[in-house]
């Protein structure tokens, strides 16, 4: 037998206010017992359960987004998460245009570098070719200056004179130097190549009457067969051989038979 208290808590339940009389009435009693949930009800749970699966798997896709593109942010809602994704793409783009200009500044300096050796490197070129340049056309104009009579070639009085002097092009004017020394004239002005040369040649061109040594008197002169034979000769009897009396024993020696290179 059900206490009272607990019939009351079923009718409550059921929703039947006399359920107590009728359930002590000894007539045959009909219960009409109302559905324990209502439409309103099943309507309402049909939407929150929908509203709660849509807010979990918006709460999964929002997490699933922010891990994929580095999205640091308070909240799980869809529209949090699109803004802080605008945030991060304004952000990058400002970034972005900086890296480019960045490389770009690089690699100009880079081409610049790469421009700047290459200029470099045809300037020491052309310096170096209009050097080459400068020298023939020196040398052949010392040739030119030296006369025909000469002691020894016309060559190694040239080979002689630069080996001596030294000759450079400076602003537009050709200036001869002997050691350290500029060669002038009374008035500061550079000597011409012309009158170097021929003041230089003249000691080994051929005179009248010469012969025999500078310091003796005269006599014939020494027949060699090799150049190394003469200087022998000359060093013993203690001639220079570049003096007038050196050079003019090596020209003499020329249609005997005399080898200079030996």
């Amino acid at each position: 037998m059900f206490s009272a208290e607990t019939i009351k808590k079923i009718g409550e339940v059921l929703r039947i206010s006399d359920f107590e009389a009728k359930l002590k009435s000894d007539k045959e009693e009909t219960l009409e017992v109302p559905g324990l949930i209502t439409e309103d009800e099943i309507l309402s749970f049909g939407n929150n359960r929908f509203n709660e699966g849509k807010k979990a798997g918006s709460e999964i896709l929002v997490k699933s987004l922010k891990e994929k593109h580095g999205i640091e942010m308070e909240g799980k809602s869809v529209d949090t998460l699109l803004s802080a994704y605008a945030d991060k793409v304004i952000a990058d783009a400002k970034i972005e245009p900086d890296k480019k200009v960045a490389a770009l500044m690089t690699e100009k300096k880079t081409l610049q570098d790469q421009i700047n050796a290459l200029s470099l490197e045809k300037e020491n070129v052309t310096k170096d070719l209009n050097n080459k340049l400068f020298q023939v056309e020196i040398r052949s104009e010392i040739l030119s200056h030296i006369p025909e009579n000469t002691l020894i070639p016309k060559s190694d009085i040239a080979d002689l004179f630069l080996n001596r002097h030294r000759v450079s092009k400076e602003d537009n004017s050709v200036i001869i130097y002997r050691g350290s020394e500029k060669l002038q004239d009374k008035v500061l002005n550079p000597i011409p190549v012309k009158d170097a040369v021929m003041q230089f040649a003249e000691a080994y061109v051929k005179k009248a009457g010469m012969g025999g040594r500078d310091n003796g008197g005269g006599g014939a002169v020494p027949k060699f067969k090799t150049a190394s034979e003469a200087y022998q000769y000359m060093k013993e009897h203690k001639i220079e051989p570049m003096s007038n009396e050196g050079l003019k024993m090596l020209n003499d020696n020329k249609d005997a038979g005399f080898d200079p290179n030996k």
